[in-house]
C-alpha cells in the first residue's frame, strides 16, 4: 500500500492520486493486477483502489469493498472460509462442456453462429478527436442523474409496449451510436454477468465471472424508435439462446 502525505492541498492530492491510478494500465502476465494507496490528511484520509477487470468484474469488486468494510468497522472481525476458488468453478465450467449433452448443445450453437459470420459487421466506424496524432488515449466518466420520475416512465413505456427496460436502454445506445458512426451496420460487445449457481458459496467468490456477446445493429432502414427496440430484443433473446459460444470465440472467427 501506498501512502501519500498530504497536510496542504488536501483534496488536490486525493485529485491527483485518482487520475494517476484512474488510468494505470497493468501487464496482464504480471502480478498483481491492481493498486492500493491512501490519501493521508490532518483530519482525513482517502483510500485509493485500482483493480483491472481481468482478475474481477464489479460485482466481485463489490463483494471487496463489502468485506473491506468489515475490517473498518472490526480489525479483528473473522471471515467465514469459503471452500471453492475461482480456478475450482473454471475447471467445473470446462468439465461441464465436455459432457455429451452440453457437447452437443456448444456444437449447435457454434454452427449457429459460423453461419452468420460472414454476414457480421464490423465495428462502428467513430469520428476520433485525434485520428493523426499520437496522443495517449483515456476513458473519462460522464455521469447523469435521472430521476425517479422519469425513470418510471421509461419503464412505464418498456412494459406498455412489451419492451423490457434493458432493451430500451440498448435501444438507445444503438440510437446514439448509430448517429456517430460513419456505417450503419455496426457490432457492439454486451457483456454477460454469468456467475452459474455451481457451489453454495459461489456467490462469494472474487472472480471474472462476465463473458460477451457480440450484437449486430443495422441502422440502414428507416424505422421508428420502437419497432428498433422491438428488434433488438427479439434477436438478443436469440443470441442469448446460443450463448454456449462466447463473444470471443464468435471474434476469433470474424
Amino acid at each position: 500500500v501506498e501512502l501519500t502525505e498530504a497536510d496542504e492541498g488536501f483534496e488536490n492530492e486525493v485529485q491527483a492520486q485518482r487520475r494517476a491510478m484512474s488510468h494505470k494500465v497493468y501487464d496482464g502476465a504480471s502480478w498483481p493486477l491492481f493498486g492500493v494507496s491512501i490519501t493521508q490528511g490532518k483530519e482525513q484520509s482517502v483510500l485509493h483502489i485500482s483493480f483491472d477487470l481481468l482478475v474481477a468484474d464489479y460485482v466481485s469488486f463489490g463483494l471487496l469493498l463489502d468485506e473491506l468494510a468489515i475490517f473498518y468497522d472490526n480489525a479483528d472481525a473473522v471471515l467465514e472460509p469459503i471452500d471453492v476458488s475461482f480456478r475450482d468453478y473454471i475447471f467445473t465450467i470446462g468439465e461441464i462442456k465436455e459432457k455429451a449433452n452440453n457437447k452437443e448443445r456448444y456444437e449447435a450453437d457454434r454452427k449457429w453462429w459460423l453461419e452468420r459470420v460472414s454476414n457480421f459487421p464490423l465495428m462502428p466506424e467513430l469520428p476520433l478527436a485525434f485520428a493523426e496524432r499520437g496522443d495517449k488515449r483515456e476513458f473519462k466518466r460522464c455521469n447523469i442523474n435521472i430521476d425517479t420520475s422519469d425513470w418510471n416512465s421509461i419503464k412505464r413505456y418498456s412494459i406498455d409496449n412489451s419492451i423490457t427496460a434493458s432493451t430500451a436502454l440498448l435501444a438507445v445506445y444503438c440510437e446514439v451510436i448509430a448517429k456517430w458512426s460513419r456505417t450503419e451496420r455496426f457490432t457492439i460487445a454486451l457483456p454477460l454477468f454469468d456467475r452459474q449457481p455451481l457451489h453454495a458459496k459461489i456467490n462469494q467468490v472474487v472472480g471474472d465471472f462476465t463473458s460477451l456477446t457480440l450484437f449486430a445493429v443495422d441502422h440502414s432502414e428507416n424505422q421508428t424508435f420502437l419497432h428498433r427496440a422491438r428488434e433488438y430484443q427479439n434477436q438478443l433473446w436469440s443470441d442469448l439462446d446460443h450463448r454456449a459460444v462466447s463473444g470471443v470465440e464468435v471474434g476469433r472467427e470474424i
